[in-house]
């Protein structure tokens, strides 16, 4: 999808899909829960998202949060395992007196690129 916009949650928890997940320009009135999600590619350049849920997500290829990629809540990726790149530039992560990207136990293979403006805990 582009630049449309998503209204109540995204929830595709468990999904497993064939093609990318692409929602570029987006916006997403609440939260994407992406959890245990299967895609070889995600792809949310300049959307913007309350928060992102994406804990155990499998990309087999790349994760673009980038180009203007916004989130007003936590960003999590708590074991998610990415193929290819985590690209984070250009992205902005707010969540005052709250976690702003969650991380821990990520697995990859490749680059991770990381130039965000963050205002919270990272």
């Amino acid at each position: 999808m582009h630049a449309g916009k998503v209204i109540g949650d995204l929830d595709v928890s468990f999904a497993t899909l064939t093609f990318p997940l692409v929602f570029r320009r987006c916006r997403f009135n609440d939260n994407a829960t992406l959890r245990h999600l299967r895609t070889p590619e995600l792809n949310l350049q300049g959307s913007w998202t309350r928060s992102l849920d994406a804990d155990g997500a499998i990309v087999t290829g790349s994760v673009y949060l980038s180009d203007g990629f916004s989130a007003e809540g936590e960003v999590r990726l708590r074991g998610a395992q990415i193929g290819g790149v985590l690209a984070c530039g250009g992205s902005t992560f707010k969540n005052p007196g709250g976690n702003t990207l969650r991380a821990d136990r990520i697995k990859g293979s490749s680059t991770t690129t990381l130039s965000i403006k963050n205002r919270g805990r990272a």
